[in-house]
């Protein structure tokens, strides 16, 4: 039931996503800042990564979990080139660094493997505020796509 559920939430993120997308494909350099090289910067103090930018999206709580929803923006091209999901557990402290990619099969399998290792208790709340949010969520990244393309 967990992966037909993730499965579903999946199609449907990456479809809305595709969709208001313009910009060229999340890049595994890319995938790889977000899920490994965001967390290391962030907590060593370091500069951010030449050519990119950070903006953020929406921070929403649900139960004991909080989601960051950030924007990584190719500074050069002005585009969006995925987005970073950083959901904190409030009862165990831990953060997790997610990337939904876009345009590139092997990176939304990486992103679904990465899913699938989530127990139900963490995994329940995600795909809640994945379907409930996304659509007020997409709407401002649209909306930020259009002031960058200003």
């Amino acid at each position: 039931m967990k992966k037909i559920l993730f499965s579903t939430v999946s199609i449907f993120m990456f479809c809305s996503f595709l969709s208001a997308q313009n910009s060229s494909p999340t890049t595994e350099t890319e995938y790889n800042y977000i899920t490994k090289g965001y967390k290391v910067q962030i907590s060593s103090g370091l500069d951010m990564k030449a050519g990119y930018e950070v903006i953020d999206i929406s921070t929403e709580k649900m139960g004991t979990y909080t989601y960051e929803i950030k924007a990584l923006v190719r500074s050069e091209k002005q585009e969006i080139s995925s987005i970073m999901v950083i959901t904190t557990s409030a009862s165990w402290g831990n953060k997790y660094y997610f990337c939904i990619p876009h345009g590139d099969k092997n990176l939304n399998q990486k992103y679904y493997n990465d899913l699938i290792l989530w127990d139900k208790e963490i995994t329940t709340p995600y795909a809640y505020f994945m379907s409930s949010k996304y659509g007020e969520v997409l709407s401002q990244i649209v909306e930020l796509e259009k002031k960058l393309k200003k």
